[in-house]
């Protein structure tokens, strides 16, 4: 069974406030991964500070998607700074986005709103199990839109015990 992961983390942003512990986090998800997960190396790809870019995460999930079949596991790992934007379509009030090393308001290429990540998922073939790990603000909404049939996300509620 393939795995495959896209781990990006961005301490150092072009004009946007810095953090601290994202590329840490990286380094602790590439050995999760390996130790824990039996992922190998040459099946992660790690993108940190100035890679982290429009182009290199849509290349990344087009990496994630090819040849991906039933039973193998994708993850994406993204860890830094988020936000929201209002929504551009009547889907939701506002959007939640991830903030890319470039982040600037006016260039809507700079950051990829919860629209844009449900998209680059489509990349993803049905089968594969895609696990997707958004460590920043207004992350909790992030992914709540995507297709529940696809992924089948929706469980049955627990009976209550008599």
């Amino acid at each position: 069974m393939p795995n495959k992961a896209l781990i990006a983390g961005i301490n150092n942003y072009k004009s946007i406030s810095g953090l601290n512990g994202c590329l840490t986090d990286v380094k602790n998800m590439e050995r999760l991964l390996r130790e824990s997960f039996g992922f190998e190396s040459p099946s992660i790809r790690t993108l940190t500070d100035g890679d982290v870019v429009w182009d290199a995460i849509i290349d990344g999930f087009n990496w994630l998607g090819e040849d991906a079949e039933a039973g193998d596991r994708l993850v994406f790992h993204f860890s830094g700074h988020g936000s929201f934007i209002p929504s551009d379509d009547d889907d939701e009030t506002d959007d939640e986005l991830i903030c890319l090393w470039d982040m600037d308001w006016g260039d809507p290429n700079s950051f990829m709103r919860d629209d844009d990540l449900r998209d680059l998922t489509e990349i993803i073939p049905t089968g594969p199990r895609l696990t997707m790990v958004l460590d920043c603000c207004h992350s909790g909404t992030g992914t709540r839109a995507f297709s529940a049939a696809r992924y089948s996300l929706r469980r049955p509620r627990r009976q209550s015990r008599e």
